[in-house]
């Protein structure tokens, strides 16, 4: 499982024609898996979503998580995270799941996090049409296989 988790001042939604809404401090996650992932993976991915330091301090040090600060949370299903560039001009996505078995384990990740972060979670619709437009203002980036 892959995730890159990104922190957005501000960021504008649009699912399948219809803009959602635009947000103020919000936690992107986008996620996707690979034939070898489980369901006994989930929990511990939930967990570091929603535990893993992504605001700074007052040293301006980054060492507080998701759970201090409250900010909303974004995930979002992304199969280009398993794209691997073997070839000058060529994608590879033979390690990301099937779509079937990679909406399941996205839905049971969401249902995890759900359980343990009780403030706004926006899950982004499967199959959909996706444009997201985000802000970053000293941007935190961080990618995390599982």
């Amino acid at each position: 499982m892959k995730l890159l988790i990104q922190r957005v001042n501000k960021a504008s939604i649009r699912i399948n024609d219809w803009w959602v809404q635009t947000m103020h401090s919000w936690i992107v996650v986008y996620v996707w898996f690979t034939h070898e992932d489980s369901s006994a993976q989930l929990q511990k991915a939930a967990e570091r979503i929603v535990m893993l330091p992504f605001f700074e301090d007052e040293t301006g040090k980054i060492k507080h998580s998701l759970s201090t600060h409250q900010w909303s949370l974004l995930l979002v299903p992304n199969f280009t995270l398993y794209g691997r560039n073997k070839k000058w001009n060529q994608l590879d996505y033979t390690h990301a799941a099937p779509f079937q078995e990679a909406e399941s384990l996205f839905k049971q990740l969401c249902t995890y996090i759900q359980t343990i972060y009780p403030h706004p979670i926006l899950i982004w619709e499967f199959w959909a049409y996706m444009e997201i437009t985000a802000t970053n203002t000293w941007p935190v980036n961080i990618f995390i296989d599982i």
